[in-house]
């Protein structure tokens, strides 16, 4: 069936494929020892502690506040009014999904709009939100919001 040089073949192919298999199965003990540091430091936790964020004390007299740092890495000059309203909206937008006596608020992050659905189908929303939204989030403008 085999002839003699085929055999021999067979018996050194079957040599080097097992020399192959050892030698990546147990590599050298002199390689993995002499292996240079990783660029990579070490992972280490640190402790971070948060501090609580207070607006400016200007916030009447219209003066422009600092915000520091901002998405291009410098200082930028933000009027007062423009910080306000964004604070509102950013408070009104971690309380949702917010539930109200007739409506719940939701956020819609495509559109960046608050959704309003009345909580029962004959709630009046049309004449109590604006008042609640007057008297809770004064800065935030009605066309911001979708009453459905």
């Amino acid at each position: 069936m085999f002839n003699k040089t085929n055999l021999i073949y067979l018996i050194l192919m079957a040599i080097l494929i097992v020399l192959v298999i050892a030698v990546v199965i147990f590599p050298s003990q002199k390689q993995s020892a002499s292996q240079t540091p990783s660029a990579f430091p070490t992972p280490t936790t640190v402790q971070v502690i948060p501090t609580p964020f207070t607006p400016n004390a200007s916030s009447s007299s219209g003066e422009v506040g600092l915000i520091s740092p901002t998405n291009t890495g410098a200082n930028e000059n933000v009027p007062q009014p423009t910080l306000d309203y964004s604070l509102q909206k950013q408070a009104l937008r971690q309380k949702t999904p917010l539930t109200a006596a007739n409506f719940k608020i939701t956020f819609d992050y495509t559109n960046d709009d608050f959704i309003v659905t009345p909580t029962s189908p004959n709630s009046p929303i049309s004449q109590t939100f604006p008042t609640w939204l007057k008297q809770n989030y004064p800065l935030l403008p009605l066309s911001q919001f979708v009453l459905q």
